[in-house]
């Protein structure tokens, strides 16, 4: 299995944080097949604890769309941060 992580870098807020619509995609298509997902809806600035991702017709036997909730958040800093 190969999964594909993507990382944006934002200097104007000078950051790293996860392409998380990319790499929810790469998971899906590693796990079932490649372009198994038709489309992925977020909008962090929206809502960022919701997810809606849109399946290929026929990937799976019983789900045509996957709704993701986030319901806590954590992180961590080391020393040097």
């Amino acid at each position: 299995v190969m999964i594909v992580l993507t990382l944006c870098v934002l200097f104007s807020a000078d950051r790293i944080v996860a392409d998380l619509s990319s790499n929810l995609r790469s998971i899906i298509n590693s796990y079932t097949q490649p372009g198994a997902v038709e489309n992925i809806a977020y909008d962090a600035r929206k809502n960022p604890n919701r997810v809606t991702i849109d399946l290929r017709q026929g990937v799976t036997r019983n789900a045509a769309r996957i709704e993701l909730f986030t319901n806590a958040r954590e992180s961590e800093l080391t020393n040097k941060d």
